[in-house]
Order: structure tokens, then C-alpha cells, then sequence
């Protein structure tokens, strides 16, 4: 897990996958979670896969989800 701990059980539990070989599908895929006078929230979906199967885990946007997906790389589709 890399020695992170995320205040989302959501991101811990992606981090957990990944320290035990499953691999994210990309591009990392972006929505509207919320859109309002102040500006929009957004969330995204993880796909992973590992031996023949598919997992999907959906995480709201927080520093440390921003922090994940910069540090990895990940392309993201805003799909919203």
C-alpha cells in the first residue's frame, strides 16, 4: 500500500489491489458528481483487473485522489 493512508476507505482499498498485483485499466474515467453556483464536484472510476477479472472503484475528488492519480501518471477522460 505504499505506506499511505487515505482518509477514503474507497482509495485504500485501490491501494490494497494494486500492492496485491492488480493492474488499473486506463484512461481513468472523470464525471460531474455535483454542479452548482460554486463550481463543480467530480468523481471517478478506477477499473482494475487482475487473473481474468474486473473490479470498479468509484472515488470522490480529494487532494489525496489528486495526489494518486498525478503520482501514477494516470491519463483521465472527463467524460461529464
Amino acid at each position: 500500500m505504499e505506506g499511505n493512508v487515505h482518509i477514503d476507505p474507497r482509495l485504500n482499498q485501490l491501494e490494497t489491489w494494486l500492492a496485491s498485483g492488480w493492474q488499473i485499466e486506463e484512461p481513468i474515467l472523470q464525471r460531474n458528481a455535483y454542479h452548482g453556483p460554486h463550481g463543480r464536484t467530480c468523481s471517478y472510476e478506477v477499473v482494475v483487473h487482475h487473473a481474468g477479472e474486473r473490479r470498479v472503484c468509484g472515488l470522490r475528488d480529494a487532494p489525496d485522489v489528486q495526489d494518486f492519480l498525478l503520482r501514477r501518471q494516470l491519463a483521465v477522460l472527463d467524460v461529464s
